[in-house]
């Protein structure tokens, strides 16, 4: 599996997490701009967040609620779709073994 830890940030590092922005920027560069799940071409982000499904975003792999870290080895770039799609199943996970109300 392909993570931000495979992207060639030395320049973005300097021992602090990139931004977000940067984050995208770079993976768009280094491994194209289809989303890993569905294939969808994710179209770059404007100043405005909106709910548009070809919207790249931050997904934690190992999902946080589920004992994931907040490193890049375990953020990926995905469509907005598709990582709310991955949320309700884990959601749905957590309900199923008591873990969420």
């Amino acid at each position: 599996m392909i993570s931000c830890a495979d992207l060639p940030l030395a320049s973005l590092w300097n021992g602090v997490r990139p931004s977000r922005s940067r984050l995208i920027e770079a993976w768009f560069a280094h491994f194209g701009r289809r989303c890993l799940f569905c294939d969808q071409e994710m179209l770059k982000e404007g100043r405005r967040r909106n709910a548009r499904p070809d919207r790249p975003t931050l997904d934690h792999i190992d999902a946080l609620s589920l004992g994931g870290t907040d490193t890049l080895e375990n953020i990926q770039v995905i469509c907005s779709r598709c990582n709310s799609l991955k949320a309700g199943a884990e959601h749905a996970i957590l309900r199923r073994f008591g873990r969420a109300a």
